[in-house]
């Protein structure tokens, strides 16, 4: 045998050991594979559909003269290939996703209330197709919800419109299309998210190869420990999404309000809170439930303390004077969150506070997103920047939980708000347009304006809440897939990750005349 075949054999021996280790190792990685206990978290949606007898958001038309002149024009084309089966479908397929043109009379008759306003049609078919906001259906919202401004015009879509769309599908509306408006405009929208930073399989979204993580914890974490003393375990709450429910006032508020919000949160592994005096009025289940929040924003009497006792989660109002030491010996197991309104100078009532045994803190502003300052009222984003850092720097960011609300509204709102420095976000008036409720005149807080609820029963109310929260969850997934990021605790407080439209203006306008005077 010659020295040359003696090394080929013995090269093809310890490939094939190669192959079999590599084949053993496949079969161990997919055995580990399915007995993982891991699974990617996902909310179940069914459609809720919107109530009968409310007008529809948008209003399609069609020129017929038009559509009949483009009918014409494409037979001409098309010719005898009509006997062939796609080239009939291409005829009479109109561009709609949504199935507007979807009807027996197609575009000479669109189904109006299929329409989103996504604007499609408008921008394949400018000549003959235009899209309009119906304005009976704008009578339902005021000024936050469906803004005036012309930047906000020129987006067919109000937040009104797509709150009510996410509440029935719990899919994310396709929108932008034919915007013809400003970069930016006021509030959130002085905030551009940046996608810049697309790296590994993440960028899948919500259909991705990797998890992403959307659990956040709920009160004070231990940053150090000394294992030679006894270790104190800090009262902590983990929820499964950076949104909860805020409490809402009994006037703005009922059973099945009460009862569909309930029923989401335990569904979804979130929380919400109710007082004492609503859950017995509301009749809610209070007894080991580890979703439920209770806001104290009066004096205990016997019954509410009883109460007290089985919540997962106590807020108490910074007006009601209460020893903090006094309810967790009531409760000490669930954490304690100090809800504060935002106005001047809080930053150094919270620096204060935040060593006085608190586990966090609920920055709430009106519900359009103002500070309760009595002079030249503030947009919360300054607000929870300016706490968020005051707090780095003394060093006790990391064990305190953030919570923000007011002037939330949209999905994108999440996202931008936990940028900024809030740990998660309390949806409030929300809650009320994706249940339908109708606002006359502006509704900045519970006592100004005046609402009309439909009637409903709690199921389907609790599947337009549940619908609302899987939109949102995956529009935070895509959010987080474009920048890389794998856990939504990582991204709170990276201003890196946006833009900010006062920074980026006085970068370029700083020291030009006029300049300051227009920011004042």
């Amino acid at each position: 045998m010659t020295e040359l075949f003696k090394q080929q054999l013995h090269t093809d021996k310890i490939k094939d050991n190669h192959s079999k280790e590599n084949l053993n190792f496949q079969n161990d990685y997919i055995s580990i594979k399915k007995k993982s206990n891991y699974k990617r978290f996902q909310i179940k949606i069914s459609p809720a559909p919107a109530k009968k007898g409310l007008p529809h958001p948008f209003y399609p038309k069609i020129q017929k003269i038009g559509l009949f002149k483009l009918l014409i024009k494409e037979l001409l084309e098309i010719n005898f290939k009509l006997v062939r089966k796609k080239y009939r479908n291409r005829l009479l397929a109109r561009p709609c996703i949504y199935g507007v043109f979807s009807g027996k009379l197609g575009g000479f008759h669109p189904i109006r209330s299929k329409c989103v306003g996504c604007l499609r049609c408008v921008q394949e078919y400018p000549d003959f197709c235009t899209v309009e906001r119906n304005p009976k259906f704008l009578n339902f919202a005021d000024s936050y919800w469906a803004p005036d401004s012309n930047s906000k015009l020129a987006s067919l879509s109000t937040a009104f419109s797509t709150v009510w769309y996410e509440a029935e599908s719990g899919k994310i509306l396709i929108k932008g299309m034919g915007y013809k408006g400003s970069f930016s405009d006021i509030g959130w929208d002085t905030i551009w998210t940046d996608m810049s930073e697309i790296v590994r399989p993440t960028r899948d979204g919500v259909y991705g190869r990797e998890f992403i993580s959307t659990i956040v914890n709920i009160g004070r974490k231990n940053i150090l420990v000394n294992i030679l003393e006894k270790i104190e375990i800090p009262s902590n709450k983990q929820i499964s999404l950076p949104i909860i429910f805020d409490y809402l006032p009994d006037n703005i508020n009922n059973e099945n309000i009460a009862q569909s919000i309930f029923k989401t949160t335990t569904e979804i592994q979130t929380a919400c809170f109710f007082t004492p005096e609503q859950i017995k009025k509301y009749s809610i289940n209070y007894l080991n439930n580890t979703s439920l929040g209770i806001y104290i924003n009066k004096k205990l009497d016997s019954k509410s303390i009883k109460i007290l006792e089985h919540a997962s989660i106590i807020e108490l109002d910074y007006n009601i004077k209460m020893d903090i030491s006094e309810i967790k010996k009531i409760n000490h197991k669930a954490p304690i969150i100090l809800k504060i309104p935002v106005k001047k100078d809080i930053e150094d009532l919270i620096c204060s506070l935040a060593k006085d045994g608190v586990d966090g803190f609920h920055l709430y502003a009106d519900y359009h997103g103002q500070s309760f300052d009595k002079e030249k009222p503030k947009f919360i984003i300054e607000y929870i920047r300016l706490i968020h850092t005051k707090l780095v720097e003394i060093g006790v960011r990391n064990q305190l939980t953030i919570i923000v609300s007011g002037g939330i509204i949209s999905a994108e709102h999440v996202p931008k708000a936990i940028i900024c420095g809030a740990d998660l976000v309390a949806i409030d008036t929300t809650i009320l347009v994706a249940l339908q409720t109708k606002f006359f005149a502006d509704f900045s807080n519970s006592q100004s304006g005046n609402l009309i609820q439909n009637k409903f029963d709690s199921k389907w109310g609790s599947q337009r809440l549940t619908n609302l929260l899987a939109s949102w969850y995956n529009q935070l997934i895509e959010v987080l897939s474009a920048m890389g990021i794998r856990d939504i605790r990582r991204l709170r407080g990276e201003v890196g990750r946006a833009i900010f439209k006062i920074d980026v203006e006085k970068e370029a306008f700083d020291g030009i005349e006029g300049f300051l005077e227009s920011q004042q």
